[in-house]
């Protein structure tokens, strides 16, 4: 079934044309109460012939066409006034009882004025003649305009009153208007997004700031930062908005530290601050040695106090203590005593090696 039938003079082929296509591409919004059923969401099909034919019988495929068609729309103009196929085109819907179904869309002349600017078919003209008050509504392009015509046009292909089809049209333009413009607003709202930088920065934490140091590196992406000092910030150089989320893998290492490799993920937001909790290596975290007698013997079960704690030297005159990250210092102060020998006390360096200490007696 064709929705409707385009009859026009070929002379006016481009006025054709432009309602054809405009009509087909008109999209009708599924929740329109739409009489015309269109299962494709358009009004379509719309047949409208291309060839030119002399005067004579309907063809067989023009015929079949009208007879498949709801709707005629006339393309009315002084050249279709003259043109006998139009007149047969309008005439076939007449005499099939479909007269309420043509559409007569004046693009040129004056309708029924009876000279050279005539623009009514013949048969319009001569049933209009023999039926007095019978006449169609036209739609007229000079008088009305071209798209307040197609507008007629696609209301009455609707089958819905004019105003009901506008209404609903500026409430459906209204719809694509705001979505447009929220379209808009998102892209705008993207694009400054993704344009403005993203500020960022690393906390470094020392667990035990009380030992030495020493120049470390700090590697972010693979870009490195000389560290030279801890429990400091990092401040690190902007990138584009558009590395919000993305990873940052972060690499540490310095003396007398724990090499480290974490990973952290970027803000979505315009700043990102992260915290790297810096762990000391057991440099300084155990402190050992050996007392022996001025024969260089093995003094077995010296007692040995470094701050809190307190061991005793095994038969090999050895000892060792392991000290706790939040007590260990650079140097310490041993104290070392045996019934019978003279006590020592001693400020030394606290490396991970061992002492001698050589005890007198009385």
């Amino acid at each position: 079934m064709n929705l409707a039938f385009i009859s026009y003079s070929h002379h006016d082929v481009k006025v054709a044309e432009w309602l054809q296509g405009k009509l087909e591409h008109f999209h009708v919004p599924h929740h329109w109460n739409n009489p015309v059923n269109c299962s494709c969401g358009y009004l379509r099909p719309i047949f409208r012939d291309r060839t030119d034919m002399s005067a004579g019988v309907l063809s067989e495929v023009i015929e079949n066409n009208l007879e498949k068609s709801k709707f005629l729309i006339v393309i009315c103009s002084p050249h279709s006034a003259q043109s006998v196929w139009v007149s047969k085109e309008v005439q076939y819907f007449f005499e099939h009882g479909r007269m309420e179904y043509v559409i007569p869309v004046i693009v040129e002349g004056t309708p029924y004025c009876g000279d050279e600017r005539e623009c009514m078919p013949i048969f319009m003209r001569q049933y209009v003649a023999e039926h007095p008050g019978q006449e169609l509504l036209c739609f007229n392009f000079a008088t009305e305009g071209k798209f307040y015509v197609l507008s007629h046009v696609i209301a009455r292909l609707l089958n819905v009153p004019y105003d009901t089809f506008c209404n609903r049209y500026k409430k459906r333009r209204a719809r694509k208007l705001a979505a447009h413009l929220f379209a808009a607003l998102t892209l705008i709202v993207a694009g400054c997004y993704s344009l403005i930088p993203v500020h960022g920065r690393i906390a470094l934490v020392d667990e035990s700031s009380e030992l030495p140091h020493g120049a470390g590196t700090l590697t972010v992406n693979g870009q490195i930062f000389p560290i030279n000092q801890y429990d400091t910030v990092v401040e690190l150089p902007s990138c584009p908005g558009y590395c919000r989320g993305q990873k940052m893998e972060v690499q540490f290492s310095a003396p007398y530290y724990q090499a480290q490799q974490v990973t952290f993920s970027r803000s979505f937001g315009f700043f990102t601050e992260c915290q790297l909790q810096l762990r000391r290596d057991d440099t300084f975290s155990v402190f050992a040695g050996k007392v022996v007698d001025a024969d260089q013997l093995p003094i077995e079960g010296a007692s040995v106090t470094i701050g809190a704690q307190t061991v005793l030297t095994d038969q090999t005159g050895y000892f060792s203590i392991t000290i706790p990250v939040e007590s260990q210092t650079s140097t310490k102060v041993v104290n070392i005593s045996k019934s019978g020998y003279s006590d020592i006390v001693r400020d030394d360096e606290c490396p991970n090696l061992e002492l001698i200490y050589i005890m007198y007696e009385k």
